[in-house]
């Protein structure tokens, strides 16, 4: 089956998922919540309680299919004890 196409030309839509694009930064932001997370040894489950997010919103987070809040990464930062900074990949200097 061919995958659908984005109607803009963004570099950074290159994945897809359900037939629409994840953006490659939103998956990186969410691969390192995901790894903050894994090395404190909190479930989903229990992160997402912490937040006070639904489950299955905050695995849509992990998975870069959600363009997240400021404010939710924010409860997100605030129950790993980590900075929000600590999320976004190093930019190219």
């Amino acid at each position: 089956m061919r995958q659908p196409q984005p109607r803009h030309k963004s570099r950074g839509l290159r994945l897809y998922y359900g037939g629409m694009a994840k953006h490659k930064s939103l998956v990186q932001i969410g691969s390192r919540i995901r790894a903050i997370r894994e090395a404190r040894g909190i479930s989903q489950e229990q992160m997402a309680m912490d937040a006070g997010l639904d489950r299955a919103y905050y695995g849509r987070i992990e998975r870069g299919e959600v363009n997240v809040a400021a404010l939710n990464l924010l409860k997100i930062a605030e129950s790993l004890e980590a900075e929000v900074g600590e999320f976004f990949p190093q930019g190219k200097r």
